[in-house]
């Protein structure tokens, strides 16, 4: 009797039984197939259900300051499209690291079980070190050598998992459906960053939100070894750390716009840099702005007070 590899990675051909072409055509769903697909459905549900243990973990670190600049309460409206986007990313991350043909392995990792509910304690942690904040978005961040170290630490990590993964696609021979759809995804998203910077007619700002980074980062875990489920649920886990401390945030915003989550009280701190003040015709120096503050539908203007700095 053949057996298989319980290590054998996703991609890996003979990791799936599909019917020869004697039996009848796979996309007929035929009646020894059902349990296949009720498997499918059990394992996704209960890969999303750990998500979601992953985003109330989050929640509940947010009461003890973890990370200190965590959304406070949000509103149903916030919970509503957090928990879509939940859905949406952990199916297609589902889909992306075969979780359904692994599930038999992955459960019987005891060390991923406690790696993931670890992560976003852990980087919540980290984040609230000020010397250590800082995002991609911003060069002013990187004045810090300790910054600047931590971020050159990652890239060569991060490289170097990549490198990993790209070699033991190429040792079971399944470059192309492990690297074409990470691929895809890539230019999709640096296709519309090129598109709305370059021939869009008002400014666009990107900010990776690390929500973004801890899904792009698990869609690497996709072979039955350590590393790689390493990789998967540190991945998953920054990505509901992102997710419920500070809700689903867009990658594209437009520059004039400003909105904050919804909370009872609000710390704000804006400023320009001096890179981008001017000077006016009259000799006055520019860079100065106002803010326009306004209710949400139905809501109410907040009790205020502003103190200006003048230089």
């Amino acid at each position: 009797m053949e057996t298989r590899d319980e290590e054998a990675p996703l991609l890996d051909p003979e990791h799936h039984n599909t019917p020869d072409s004697s039996s009848q055509a796979y996309h007929t769903l035929p009646l020894q197939s059902k349990p296949v697909a009720l498997n499918i459905i059990l394992s996704t549900a209960t890969f999303l259900a750990i998500l979601s243990l992953g985003f109330l973990i989050q929640r509940l670190a947010c009461l003890f300051d973890l990370p200190d600049d965590c959304l406070a309460s949000p509103d149903a409206l916030e919970l509503f499209n957090d928990s879509s986007t939940l859905i949406m990313y952990g199916i297609a991350l589902s889909w992306l690291v075969d979780i359904p043909g692994r599930w038999p392995f992955l459960i019987k990792q005891w060390y991923a079980w406690l790696i993931f509910p670890a992560t976003p304690i852990i980087y919540s942690a980290i984040s609230n070190i000020t010397i250590l904040k800082f995002t991609l978005d911003s060069t002013t961040s990187l004045e810090h050598l300790a910054t600047i170290t931590l971020l050159l630490t990652i890239t060569v990590i991060l490289s170097a998992v990549l490198y990993y993964h790209i070699v033991m696609a190429i040792q079971h021979e399944a470059v192309l459906p492990f690297l074409l759809p990470r691929l895809l995804l890539m230019l999709f998203f640096i296709g519309w960053m090129l598109e709305l910077s370059l021939f869009t007619d008002h400014a666009i700002r990107v900010h990776l939100h690390h929500l973004y980074i801890g899904w792009g980062i698990a869609i690497w875990g996709a072979f039955n070894k350590p590393l790689s489920v390493c990789v998967l649920v540190i991945g998953m886990g920054i990505f509901v750390q992102g997710l419920a401390s500070y809700s689903a945030m867009p990658v594209f915003e437009k520059s004039g716009c400003l909105e904050t989550p919804s909370s009872r009280e609000l710390s704000c701190r804006f400023w320009i840099d001096d890179s981008y003040s001017y000077s006016s015709s009259s000799g006055n120096s520019g860079g100065s702005f106002t803010l326009l503050i306004c209710p949400a539908a139905g809501g109410t203007l907040p009790r205020y007070e502003c103190n200006t700095n003048r230089v």
